[in-house]
């Protein structure tokens, strides 16, 4: 994913606590407090029957691991791709989850790159 989609107005930061909120994320997981959110390199959202994730997780750029296994997604949103720095993505046991082309294209290069990725192949072959 070659151009950055960023959320990154004044508000993005109140937005994505809302969205945890609304979820039952807890401050250990998502701080509320923004220069700390902003500096978070993990993030582990597995478990959680998440059925979408905000287009404001594409502002966590500094996450290095990110877990999304064992939710209920069936897309990811397009911000994700600006997550370059990840070294572990999880999203395995999200049985309806369909990537677009450019997601697939994202995760082949952060596997090119070392990251260690946990998915159920047929995401990567199909859609």
């Amino acid at each position: 994913m070659d151009e950055k989609i960023m959320t990154n107005d004044d508000n993005w930061a109140e937005r994505l606590w809302l969205w945890a909120d609304d979820n039952d994320i807890g401050e250990d997981y998502i701080p509320r407090n923004k220069e700390t959110l902003q500096s978070l390199t993990e993030l582990d959202l597995g478990g959680n029957y998440l059925t979408e994730l905000p287009t404001e997780i594409g502002n966590l750029t500094n996450l290095t691991k990110l877990y999304l296994n064992e939710n209920k997604l069936t897309e990811l949103p397009a911000e994700i791709g600006n997550l370059t720095n990840l070294t572990r993505l999880h999203l395995g046991n999200n049985p309806n989850l369909t990537l677009t082309q450019k997601q697939k294209e994202w995760i082949r290069t952060l596997q090119v790159n070392g990251c260690d990725v946990s998915i159920d192949d047929y995401f990567l072959d199909r859609g």
